[in-house]
């Protein structure tokens, strides 16, 4: 081909048409999983925002569910190969896909919620990882530099889907602001929806390694090379400083931290982990061969502070999400390391292997995490419980003179599983409960909890006259508790509708389907709250008013009331709630 081809739009077409027909060819259940995700997506956008509402709980399983059968076909495809069986086999393959998936669908997803979507989650990772390792399971060399080429061709993919999806974003700007005024704004999301769900996809199998292929480091990519072990393992290096450093002040002073960290070193220990294995095939270079060898071993000691500080918070409050991952990855790291010292490299595609089964492990049966959290959590509320003298046999008994620390024991756990799994999860909670029955069910009130750790907070104000000025629309607002998705009826003003849309921490105004401008409350309250020594706090009414504004819109916040809590570090906002106006002025 001629170097001026490039130049040319029919270079482009016959390009396009030959990544399409590829990726087609070698994964065509795969695509059209990803093209059923597009196309509920397009058809979510193009419907009225009530409806949408009504089908939330469906589209959330059906976009499960094609997440889920998309990398199904891709790990099933690609054992397909390395077992290199024919068209026949495929066919019952990717039947065996489709069963698989509905029944996912039917029954490990009968709807959407903490324990499903973790599940679904864990799931989709550990088919992933399938997907990586089938291929070279088990005894075929050079898997790192393969994980190295798929890391290469995924950024390569993101470069020219981002720099695809700009291209149409300014076409179809053009064209909006040139020639067809009128033009939806909707089309810019289908651009980079289907940049997203068609041409990325599309692009990343044409470019996937086939199954015959054979590697070598040549193929390591140069840039990832140099990143790796001139950036990313000094890096590493001096982290692994900044870390011992910590655990001697530990040690000397014995105050062990709250549980920041926990997550320190599993991030560090996983991207040390990864790090490793894809520097493994330049052990001949010194620098690179001193890491492996030191970092192997000088990761116990800090594995073991982090083991020491998950379980004093595990101690003390029971066993959570967060906290079993971390403990997983720590114990995974753990035998990782361990196989790292003795295996010397010769079988590294087992630690994808074996990070695949932890996260099938997390995500079915009784060592699951969501069912090790409802266990742990129902121990230690039965624990407060009878600590508490509040059980009398299997029935709840309430009582008003339990100690304040209790109190916010036992309220923290009820609305965990009220946010997490629902009540019917929660053991000796009788079978009508709600938080408008909590103080007749527990004997204490949920919000006359005194919070000297200031979990919760709360800002109001004596509401005052207003001047309105130019403002064109006054619309309550009235929001409990950020995490759920709740509209203001539309009001109609010129024509057109306007309402508030709220999601989790977004306060949105829309005009039509159109988003105008966003006012985020969580950042609200963190502002509020810098400063502050009071969990109950009067304030000036200007402090409760917050403007936003931009070319279209100009808004105005005036709340009599904000308040919220914390999440367990006491600095990240759990939920926040708001009353009062919003002003708003159209451009």
């Amino acid at each position: 081909m001629d170097k001026q081809s490039i130049f040319k739009p029919k270079y482009w077409l016959s390009q396009s048409k030959k990544i399409l027909s590829s990726a087609f060819e070698r994964f065509p259940l795969s695509l059209a999983f990803f093209l059923a995700f597009a196309t509920l997506l397009i058809i979510e956008i193009n419907l009225p925002y009530e409806r949408v509402r009504e089908l939330r709980e469906l589209y959330n399983r059906l976009y499960g569910s094609f997440a889920l059968g998309s990398i199904l076909s891709m790990a099933t495809k690609v054992l397909i190969e390395r077992l290199k069986k024919g068209k026949v086999e495929e066919l019952i393959a990717n039947l065996a896909v489709l069963a698989l998936t509905f029944i996912f669908f039917q029954f490990l997803l009968p709807e959407y919620n903490t324990i499903t979507a973790i599940r679904l989650g864990f799931s989709i990772a550990a088919l992933l990882l399938a997907f990586i390792f089938i291929p070279y399971f088990l005894k075929r060399e050079n898997f790192e530099i393969y994980v190295a080429e798929l890391i290469t061709i995924v950024a390569t993919t993101i470069f020219f889907s981002v720099i695809l999806g700009l291209g149409v974003t300014a076409l179809i700007f053009a064209i909006k602001s040139l020639l067809i005024e009128s033009l939806s704004n909707d089309f810019y999301a289908y651009t980079w929806i289907i940049t997203g769900f068609a041409f990325a996809p599309s692009y990343f199998f044409y470019a996937l390694p086939k199954h015959d292929k054979k590697l070598t480091r040549e193929n390591f990519a140069n840039v990832i090379k140099a990143a790796l072990i001139y950036l990313v393992l000094p890096l590493l290096s001096a982290y692994t400083v900044v870390l011992y450093l910590y655990f001697a002040r530990i040690i000397l002073t014995w105050h062990w931290p709250s549980g920041i960290v926990s997550y320190l070193v599993v991030s560090y220990t996983a991207i040390g982990i990864v790090s490793i294995f894809l520097a493994w095939p330049f052990r001949d270079n010194k620098w690179v061969d001193m890491f492996i060898k030191v970092y192997t071993k000088a990761i116990f000691p800090l594995l073991a502070m982090m083991f020491i500080a998950i379980y004093l918070r595990i101690n003390q409050y029971g066993i959570t999400e967060n906290r079993y991952f971390i403990v997983l990855i720590g114990l995974w790291a753990t035998f990782a390391m361990i196989f790292l010292n003795i295996d010397k490299g010769k079988k590294n595609i087992i630690l994808v292997v074996s990070l695949a089964l932890a996260l099938i492990l997390a995500s079915y049966g009784p060592l699951s995490a969501t069912s090790m959290t409802i266990r742990s959590q129902n121990n230690r509320f039965e624990d407060l419980l009878i600590e508490n003298s509040m059980l009398d046999g299997s029935r709840l008994v309430p009582s008003s003179s339990i100690d304040n620390k209790s109190r916010q024991d036992i309220a923290s756990i009820i609305d965990h599983f009220f946010y997490n799994y629902g009540f019917e999860k929660l053991d000796y909670l009788p079978n009508d409960f709600s938080f408008d029955r909590f103080e007749a069910t527990l004997g204490f009130s949920r919000y006359d909890i005194s919070q000297p750790d200031r979990q919760y907070f709360s800002f109001y104000t004596n509401f005052e006259s207003l001047v309105i000025g130019d403002y064109d629309l006054l619309i309550p607002i009235d929001y409990y508790r950020s995490g759920t998705n709740y509209n203001t009826k539309p009001i109609v003003y010129q024509g057109d509708f306007y309402n508030i849309r709220y999601n989790d921490f977004a306060m949105s105004v829309y005009k039509n389907e159109e988003e105008l401008v966003t006012m985020y409350l969580d950042d609200q309250a963190k502002l509020l709250g810098e400063g502050s020594k009071e969990v109950r706090e009067p304030v000036n009414q200007e402090d409760l008013i917050f403007m936003a504004e931009n070319d279209s819109v100009m808004i105005k916040a005036v709340y009599t009331h904000l308040h919220g809590s914390y999440a367990e570090d006491l600095s990240t906002i759990r939920d926040v709630s708001i009353n009062g106006y919003l002003l708003i002025q159209i451009k």
